[in-house]
């Protein structure tokens, strides 16, 4: 490792310093504290303590390696990522149906805010109808649906009937009792 190398810590470093994150080892927690963005590798070893000095620089390739730390100069620049190769569409797999987006020769079309609009070129195309299939399968979804309905309303019916004749019998239980309360203050009152 060159000692003229400056390094800094990178969001995942400073994470972990701020104690956000607790991925590393003591030691190596102190070798990334020492990272200040303006030392070099060379200062930060004569800095270091004498029982860390004989592995420290396997300790920055490794918080490098695994990026905590990267060198100052290459800060920004990005490296290339291995692109995986294009997969093909297994020959069995469905495409779904309903509304599909077809694109139609138009390049985009530039808004006021000065953005892009990608989507102006695609125009939602109709459903297709259901296949016979799928179309009984409605079918009967729809009348069973409607059976239940018609179970319901037969059941909510009945209820409130018998509710009513319970309210009935309950008013004349009350108007029964009522004339019988008043008939016996009547009889006493004789």
């Amino acid at each position: 490792m060159d000692n003229k190398t400056i390094f800094v810590k990178t969001s995942k470093g400073e994470d972990e310093m701020h104690s956000r994150t607790s991925h590393l080892p003591g030691d190596d927690k102190r070798a990334l504290l020492m990272v200040d963005g303006t030392s070099t590798f060379g200062e930060i070893m004569k800095r270091a303590a004498p029982s860390m000095r004989a592995g420290l620089e396997e300790t920055f390739q490794e918080l490098e390696k695994t990026g905590f730390i990267q060198d100052k100069d290459t800060v920004g620049k990005i490296p290339k990522i291995a692109m995986p190769p294009k997969m093909s569409i297994p020959v069995k797999m469905s495409v779904p149906r309903g509304k599909v987006a077809t694109p139609q020769k138009k390049q985009p079309v530039e808004e006021e805010g000065g953005e892009l609009d990608f989507m102006s070129g695609f125009t939602p195309s109709a459903p297709e109808a259901p296949k016979t299939g799928a179309g009984k399968a409605e079918k009967a979804k729809t009348e069973a649906e409607e059976r239940s309905e018609r179970q319901f309303d037969a059941e909510q019916g009945k209820a409130q009937r018998e509710a009513k004749a319970i309210r009935l019998q309950a008013e004349q239980e009350a108007a029964r009792i009522r004339e019988e309360t008043m008939r016996r203050a009547n009889g006493e009152a004789d």
